[in-house]
């Protein structure tokens, strides 16, 4: 784990785990490819919402409407294997998930 590498664009260190633990998260590897992009450090953000998109249907598929603090502790297990509140990722950005809900999850 390279320390700090979240504010570092440059450091590669940090989308590899994601991309790591991604296969440790959802159990269908199949229904993980999305063509839609291309999966580099630059795509952190679409990856992410992505995923979290997808944890939303396994959520609703349960039963379960998904809260801030479920996404915010679903990213942190995709980027750093953890759950532990320390650890901050893009969606802990009050900003970044109600716009991630507007965009992904608003009911039309």
């Amino acid at each position: 784990m390279v320390p700090f590498s979240a504010t570092d664009p440059t450091v590669p260190d940090h989308f590899a785990q994601i991309e790591e633990r991604n296969g440790k998260t959802v159990p269908d590897p199949e229904q993980q490819l999305d063509p839609g992009f291309d999966l580099t450090p630059d795509s952190y953000t679409k990856f992410l919402a992505w995923h979290l998109g997808r944890f939303a249907q396994q959520s609703f598929a349960s039963g379960v409407f998904p809260t801030d603090e479920m996404f915010q502790g679903e990213a942190r297990r995709l980027v750093y294997g953890s759950d532990d509140n320390w650890e901050q990722t893009i969606a802990d950005n009050e900003q970044w998930i109600a716009t991630f809900r507007e965009q992904h999850l608003s009911r039309d």
